[in-house]
């Protein structure tokens, strides 16, 4: 059940501007943060594959990823993301 709220979470955070109070109700302490970077990297691969197997995703869908983890570290080392201020 973990994994899966994660990847809901994961998805607020990559398409819908959700901020850390959601990644903190739905995937709480240190496990969450485990199973938060494992659906992030589910995201891309996911986004890989179907872009297919000469193709690499979407340019918009590897920032969107870079902003996201960029965000989850500033979370957990306790630093502001200059861009986004959160």
């Amino acid at each position: 059940m973990a994994y899966a709220d994660a990847v809901v979470a994961a998805d607020g955070l990559l398409h819908h501007g959700a901020d850390r109070a959601l990644v903190e109700s739905a995937v709480p302490g240190t496990d969450g943060v485990q199973m938060l970077v494992r659906a992030l990297i589910f995201r891309l691969v996911a986004s890989s594959e179907l872009a297919g197997p000469d193709a690499s995703p979407p340019a918009a869908e590897i920032q969107r990823c870079h902003l996201t983890v960029d965000r989850v570290r500033d979370w957990l080392t306790g630093h502001q993301h200059p861009a986004s201020g959160r």
